[in-house]
């Protein structure tokens, strides 16, 4: 078992064509991690120090969302982010609406 990481340019019969111009032969099986790399700019406009689930620096009033920086291979159907960002600004939306409720939690 070998770990490569490296960008992908083409591929063609049981070979993996790497940007860096490396080619990886007699290859059966290959493995695609998606994901997003966050971005330091947006900790430093929030002067996000942690998050707290979405919460930026614990702070309830203050939410932040993002992409799943992972996805199972086994659920595709899965991968569209609208359904769950949808349900995730009407339950935020219900909490800013009724603070008392995040108070009393």
């Amino acid at each position: 078992l070998e770990f490569k990481q490296d960008t992908l340019s083409h591929c063609s019969p049981n070979t993996l064509h790497l940007t860096s111009e490396e080619r990886l032969e007699n290859m059966q099986h290959l493995i695609k991690a998606l994901g997003l790399l966050g971005d330091a700019r947006v900790d430093k406009l929030h002067q996000m120090t942690h998050r707290l689930g979405h919460m930026i620096n614990g702070d309830w009033r203050r939410i932040i969302y993002h992409d799943a920086t992972g996805m199972e291979a086994r659920r595709f159907t899965t991968f569209a982010i609208g359904p769950l960002s949808s349900s995730f600004t009407q339950q935020w939306y219900y909490i800013h609406n009724h603070p008392w409720e995040m108070r009393d939690a």
